[in-house]
């Protein structure tokens, strides 16, 4: 299994080939150029590995309908109706790739070696501010994480777990959804400064 995540506008580095890449979120800085950049790039990486999964992160705002980044209540009328339609499309060729499994708030079903892995991915974090995309409050962590079915064996979450890789900045939540659901696996982003392993 291959992790990254928090790639924003840096290219694709040299991965290995695996069963499962797995990327946390931050794809881009959220134009809808380039994730249809980073889609074709992560779709040239399909025969790379049996599974391709893949979320958003709090830059990726193209990809969230609600994030303030993207309000066109003040552009012209023609200018509007453009960059509604840009942003939805990039969302169905994500949702819709042949290449990679999108997750959103959602589960999944792998089978690599004979053997059979629940995914639940979500892009949410703690908003910092209107323009976080998939931001959400404390009180609302709970809503997305409830969407998460009992048995999940590989969680993956852009936002880290409060105290562990987190510097200072996890979701308490989170935290006890873990705690709850114990998954074998939880892989996440977000905080730069936290990359590693904990175990």
């Amino acid at each position: 299994i291959i992790c990254i995540s928090d790639l924003h506008t840096l290219p694709l580095p040299p991965l290995p080939p695996g069963d499962l890449l797995i990327i946390a979120g931050d794809l881009t800085e959220g134009t809808t150029a380039q994730l249809k950049t980073r889609l074709t790039e992560l779709s040239a990486l399909k025969s790379n590995y049996a599974h391709i999964i893949v979320i958003a992160g709090n830059h990726d705002r193209a990809l969230d309908s609600d994030c303030d980044e993207f309000d066109t209540r003040y552009l012209p009328d023609k200018g509007r109706i453009d960059a509604l339609k840009a942003r939805e499309e990039v969302r169905r060729l994500f949702r819709e790739s042949e290449a990679i499994t999108y997750l959103e708030n959602s589960t999944t079903t792998v089978t690599i070696r004979n053997r059979t892995y629940t995914i639940f991915g979500s892009p949410g974090s703690l908003a910092t501010s209107k323009r976080t995309a998939f931001g959400y409050t404390v009180d609302e962590a709970v809503k997305y994480l409830g969407k998460m079915s009992e048995k999940v064996d590989i969680l993956i979450t852009h936002s880290p777990p409060a105290g562990y890789l987190d510097g200072g900045l996890g979701c308490l939540a989170l935290r006890d959804v873990l705690w709850e659901r114990k998954p074998r696996a939880h892989i996440f982003g977000h905080v730069h400064q936290g990359r590693g392993v904990a175990l």
